[in-house]
């Protein structure tokens, strides 16, 4: 026979049992939000580490030769080493930068992953490669070549460009600098910095990937610069200045000279 007392005391007894099943089910979109809040700052986590992997917070925000030539990017990236030397020691190595020069002191093997690429990474420093001038071509492939912008000796070095598609024209456009920021202990922060402005919207969709192969490549070419730097005999410091020295000695003499000839010539 149906009790209303019964009724309601078996109400009683099994709504604790509701009550908590209905807070397993309240439970999971917590969890899943928590998951989700967790993956998003990863994300951000591991994004920031590979954009500006060895930079201090500082030098991700400062103003470096070369950002004034893309004021507006849509993507920077800045990585940084400390490198127990002068700059006119590191000098040297970065002017000799290219594909059919000093390659770019990164992992060989994934550098040649191109066909026809052809990089070999420069143990020594090679006098025929240590004139450079803005404009001349630092190739990445020889089919492939950058500009230079800018050539301040034992102090920055700017390249930039863009890599085509085929035959279409590259979705964006791109600097890459290399700036030498000397410290009071006589050691000098190797500070590179990549910026990328969209000219069309896809371009994300090349530069996200690219950016992903740089995160593994920029932290070998910057070890692999402190390393070439650093073995270096100390008593060889005064060589490598004279021969920044004369480098841009001979540079200004051959802008000069360049200079009077198109005057005599008018």
């Amino acid at each position: 026979m149906f009790s209303p007392i019964a009724a309601v005391t078996s109400i009683r007894r099994s709504a604790p049992v509701f009550r908590s099943a209905s807070k397993r089910r309240s439970r999971k979109p917590v969890a899943a939000f928590s998951v989700l809040a967790v993956s998003a700052a990863s994300a951000v986590l591991l994004r920031m580490r590979y954009l500006h992997w060895g930079a201090s917070t500082a030098e991700r925000t400062e103003v470096l030769a070369g950002d004034e030539l893309l004021p507006d990017a849509d993507q920077i990236a800045t990585r940084a080493i400390t490198i127990n030397a002068a700059a006119e020691a590191i000098w040297p190595w970065l002017v000799q930068l290219g594909q059919g020069r000093g390659g770019f002191y990164s992992y060989t093997w994934l550098e040649n992953l191109v066909p026809k690429e052809d990089i070999h990474n420069a143990d020594r420093i090679v006098p025929a490669w240590q004139q450079i001038s803005v404009g001349a071509e630092v190739r990445l492939h020889p089919e492939v070549k950058l500009r230079v912008a800018i050539a301040q000796p034992a102090a920055a070095l700017v390249l930039v460009g863009a890599v085509p598609m085929g035959k279409t024209a590259p979705p964006y456009k791109f600097s890459w600098a290399f700036v030498l920021l000397p410290l009071p202990d006589g050691t000098t922060r190797l500070v590179v910095r990549e910026r990328y402005h969209y000219t069309h919207r896809w371009a994300a969709l090349i530069v996200q990937p690219a950016q992903l192969v740089s995160s593994l490549m920029s932290p070998k070419m910057l070890h692999g610069i402190k390393t070439r730097v650093e073995r270096r005999p100390s008593s060889g410091g005064s060589d490598i200045a004279g021969l920044v020295q004369r480098c841009s000695t001979e540079g200004s003499g051959l802008r000069a000279a360049a200079s009077d000839g198109a005057a005599g010539s008018s």
